[in-house]
């Protein structure tokens, strides 16, 4: 599925709560466990675009395809949702996702990124592998992961 992609960071505006919560809406099966059975996504996405820093992959058809939200606190960020439509899973967006939120996470003078993922879900486990990501702990069934990301 080669598109002419843009990757945008989002600014919060009035329409960025709506936006991700019919984002989330459309991958919400994608999810080993959907998100809607762990969490309200109209609170989810609430939270999201008041708190997080918010990067979207749009298509040629300016159709929200990937979205992936991250928190950067004062020394660590956390990617909290990313997240791929099933038409363009395995051509390097999410890869890239991850390469821009640590970049995101280094300006804000972060030393480390961390996500959690389902012990289960191991094409993300290898993904973020692939990217460096360690394991910290396992917690529930969710595996948190992190790297270092000062450069």
């Amino acid at each position: 599925m080669k598109q002419n992609l843009r990757y945008i960071w989002a600014i919060n505006d009035n329409d960025l709560m709506e936006k991700l919560l019919n984002f989330l809406s459309e991958v919400d099966d994608n999810f080993f466990t959907p998100l809607h059975e762990r969490i309200s996504l109209k609170d989810y996405a609430m939270k999201l675009a008041k708190n997080a820093d918010n990067l979207f992959v749009i298509s040629g058809k300016k159709q929200i395809v990937a979205s992936c939200s991250v928190y950067c606190n004062a020394e660590e960020a956390y990617i909290s949702s990313i997240a791929v439509k099933s038409a363009y899973m395995r051509h390097g967006i999410a890869s890239k996702m991850i390469k821009m939120s640590c970049e995101r996470a280094n300006n804000r003078n972060c030393k480390t990124i961390a996500l959690s993922v389902s012990k289960k879900n191991l094409p993300a486990i290898n993904l973020y592998t692939k990217h460096n990501f360690i394991l910290r702990k396992e917690l529930l069934g969710e595996l948190v992961m992190m790297k270092s990301i000062r450069y």
